[in-house]
């Protein structure tokens, strides 16, 4: 598992957010769709207006990378182990720890699951839920915002509810 840094950081610092339909930098969103265009948009607007991103990502670094093009926009890239006949995300503590350590090292954090729906197939429901749920529950000294964007095929209302009990949901089509 890597934090890899697209490119240099920008010197004009971080700028206000535009709250452009309704998000806004201090809380929490979900966003249930079958692909990341949503979250996409949302991490390009945060990236743009000089807010710190970290993209947890199943994918490679360098469709992060080609996508957003700022150093402001981060990428830890899940490596993915093959164990015992299944796929697993190796590392679900170090992934917690690594964005953590980048919430804490960044003045105005926002933290973005492309896809959840890919750790959950190769880590598990119970475990991924866990994991996000630790992280946005977590006590940090500073506002943050988290981006969660996963296929709703595969979550029952019980999953989507633990999701929803901490985070507002983004529909943008809605808009």
């Amino acid at each position: 598992m890597r934090i890899v840094n697209s490119t240099e950081a920008d010197p004009e610092g971080p700028k206000a957010s535009s709250a452009k339909d309704g998000v806004t930098f201090g809380s929490s969103y979900v966003m249930f769709q079958s692909g990341p265009d949503a979250v996409n948009d949302l991490i390009s607007r945060f990236g743009n207006e000089g807010y710190d991103v970290l993209v947890v990502t199943a994918g490679k670094k360098k469709t992060v990378k080609k996508r957003f093009g700022r150093s402001n926009v981060e990428a830890l890239t899940m490596k993915i182990r093959f164990f015992g006949g299944h796929f697993n995300i190796y590392g679900l503590g170090t992934m917690i720890d690594s964005v953590m350590d980048f919430i804490a090292k960044n003045e105005r954090p926002v933290v973005a699951f492309d896809d959840l729906s890919k750790i959950i197939e190769r880590n598990g429901m119970n475990s991924t839920l866990a994991a996000v749920h630790q992280l946005i529950t977590e006590k940090y000294d500073k506002d943050k915002s988290f981006l969660v964007s996963a296929d709703p095929e595969g979550f029952t209302d019980k999953d989507k509810k633990i999701l929803l009990n901490h985070m507002a949901y983004h529909d943008p089509i809605g808009e």
